[in-house]
């Protein structure tokens, strides 16, 4: 072949073996097989981007002064309730049941029980969740119904 009396050749160089392009291509299956389950991985435990969303929310044990909150979560959390009269008051805060008061900010679980206290009776309570840090007031869209504590304990005192 020729062009304009120059002979013009063509080379082709392939320096690669068919073994080498086995090996390249199970790596890279590999490599992207490892980070695809890091980051699900890191995802789910690191919580990169992730709030441990609330569920499975109950709300019992209600008598004149006290009611208790439990919730799960899909990973391991910080929570507590931010509780209040009124919805824009939601000042007063109680931790987790099984939490030591100096271990309150490390102390994570999936499994929430939070009783709220010295309450006045025949009142109403408004409440939200705090999951690592997120406010939360509602699961699945559904809002949390306020809670009534009740005018009387529902407790026999014997003593009387």
């Amino acid at each position: 072949m020729t062009t304009e009396g120059l002979s013009v050749q063509n080379y082709h160089f392939d320096n690669s073996s068919k073994t080498e392009n086995i090996i390249g291509f199970f790596s890279f299956i590999l490599i992207a097989t490892v980070l695809f389950f890091s980051f699900f991985w890191a995802k789910d435990f690191l919580r990169f981007g992730s709030i441990p969303e609330p569920s499975l929310l109950s709300v019992t044990n209600i008598s004149n002064q006290s009611f208790t909150v439990t919730w799960k979560t899909t990973t391991s959390a910080n929570g507590y309730i931010l509780y209040g009269r009124s919805p824009e008051s939601l000042y007063q805060k109680a931790y987790d049941n099984k939490v030591m008061s100096e271990k309150i900010l490390e102390y994570e679980t999936k499994e929430h029980t939070v009783t709220l206290t010295n309450l006045n009776p025949d009142t109403y309570y408004y409440y939200k969740i705090v999951s690592e840090g997120k406010h939360m007031d509602s699961i699945d869209g559904e809002l949390f119904e306020p809670v009534k504590t009740a005018l009387l304990s529902p407790f026999f005192d014997a003593k009387k």
